[in-house]
């Protein structure tokens, strides 16, 4: 008899094993791009595979995630990590390797592109080039961060952008100069590039150096 309730336990424990949900895992990730997606068995407990993406409210590359989660972890959250506020957003499903696509929802033909600017003076931009935007970013946008210290110049930034942070105004202090930041969004392909021309090489650097001289000038 307790021959017979062994065999009855380990038929049983090859039945749930057998019946474990297949979720893909990605760690190894480089701008929403996976090099190593592996397929991976989840416990008992872990009924849902998901895939994660945590934008920052600054121009910072997305995070992204696979694996397998719990039902109740399928939830969105919010934090932030050094002052950079962020959102994640976790999808769920629950069907073998169902997580796969999720990764890369849209096809490039669907994602919009923008123009990017990661440095720019005067309404001017120094180093122009576009990106493909992510799902956790579908707006190009504009923005200006401007002090409210006559020496200090506007800065200038372009890219993507999620659609809470879009056509906001936000304000703040760096030491003791104030600043405030806008951002306007649109959402057409290279739309936030008609009213920003590129500013030459030479005359950025020389913006620069007077910005950085009269920092020190009495």
């Amino acid at each position: 008899m307790a021959k017979f309730l062994w065999s009855c336990a380990a038929l049983l424990t090859l039945c749930v094993s057998a019946e474990s949900l297949n979720c893909f895992t990605c760690n190894q990730t480089l701008l929403g791009t996976c090099f190593l997606l592996v397929p991976v068995n989840c416990t008992e407990t872990q009924n849902r595979c998901f895939t994660a993406v945590a934008g920052f409210s600054v121009d910072i590359l997305d995070i992204k995630e696979l694996g397998c989660t719990e039902e109740s972890a399928c939830r969105n959250g919010t934090g932030s990590i050094l002052g950079y506020n962020y959102t994640i957003t976790k999808t769920c499903c629950s069907t073998d390797l169902c997580n796969r696509d999720a990764f890369n929802t849209a096809s490039a033909g669907e994602s919009l592109t923008c123009y990017t600017c990661k440095m720019g003076f005067k309404g001017k931009c120094l180093f122009t080039s576009t990106e493909t935007c992510s799902n956790s970013k579908p707006n190009c946008y504009w923005g200006s961060l401007a002090f409210n210290v006559s020496r200090l110049m506007s800065l200038q930034t372009r890219g993507c952008l999620a659609s809470s942070l879009c056509n906001r105004t936000e304000t703040g202090a760096l030491l003791t100069a104030g600043y405030s930041v806008t951002r306007t969004c649109c959402s057409t392909d290279l739309c936030n590039g008609a009213t920003h021309p590129q500013l030459p090489l030479t005359a950025a650097l020389g913006a620069t150096l007077m910005a950085a001289w009269s920092n020190w000038s009495f």
